[in-house]
């Protein structure tokens, strides 16, 4: 549903009934609405284009996330959206400016915390060829790449399911470069005669690396 900002919308305004954004939640007309969106949708609707004007940018900054849990980190150190991840500067710095701002924070946190909004989770990296169709990936130990959250992302750009238990519906397990692997994973796989691969040689044989380096390539396109 949608105000009609000619009548309906100016009427709430000149009786108050809206005086922020998430006021529109608990009038009579939407309070039953239930919103389903990713944080990257959320972030493009509620800060003002007057800041960010680069298409893309939330898109790739919540690529960088991991997972929606993780921007709460950034909420209380926003300075961080600068220094920490490979964004572009400008838009960057004006996101940075704008979570400075208290008012702008009690808005965006109440909006997350709505019983009417659900955040989808970072559920894939990019679209990729669906190569892993049908099948349950186990991940295990710490990757180079990212945390488990950033892992299984990744594979879900392939449409495969990602996992971080074992059962007999795991098609292949994947260990992180550093070798710190649950054991009763992998020996578990072993008995059952699953194919075990070292995180080095599965971003290898299937070309994810060069996938990344593409959509990171065409996001910074975009981004100029």
């Amino acid at each position: 549903q949608q105000l009609d900002f000619t009548n309906e919308y100016k009427e709430y305004m000149q009786n108050k009934e809206i005086t922020c954004l998430t006021d529109v939640l608990i009038l009579d007309t939407y309070k039953d609405c239930k919103v389903n969106c990713t944080l990257s949708t959320l972030l493009s609707a509620v800060v003002p284009v007057s800041f960010v004007r680069t298409a893309g940018f939330f898109q790739k900054f919540t690529n960088y996330l991991g997972s929606v849990e993780a921007f709460d980190y950034y909420i209380q150190n926003p300075d961080c959206i600068v220094t920490d991840l490979k964004l572009d500067p400008v838009p960057a710095a004006s996101f940075c400016s704008w979570l400075k701002d208290p008012y702008n924070v009690v808005e965006l946190e109440t909006l997350l915390n709505s019983s009417q909004i659900t955040i989808k989770p970072v559920a894939q990296k990019f679209e990729g060829s669906p190569i892993f169709r049908n099948k349950t990936i186990c991940v295990t130990g710490t990757f180079q790449h990212g945390t488990l959250e950033d892992i299984i992302a990744i594979l879900k750009s392939y449409s495969a399911e990602g996992t971080t238990k074992f059962d007999n519906t795991v098609h292949c397990v994947v260990v992180g470069h550093y070798e710190d692997e649950d054991r009763s994973i992998t020996e578990l796989a072993n008995a059952y005669g699953i194919k075990v691969y070292g995180e080095d040689d599965f971003f290898r044989y299937y070309e994810i690396d060069l996938d990344i380096q593409k959509q990171r390539d065409m996001l910074d396109h975009y981004l100029k």
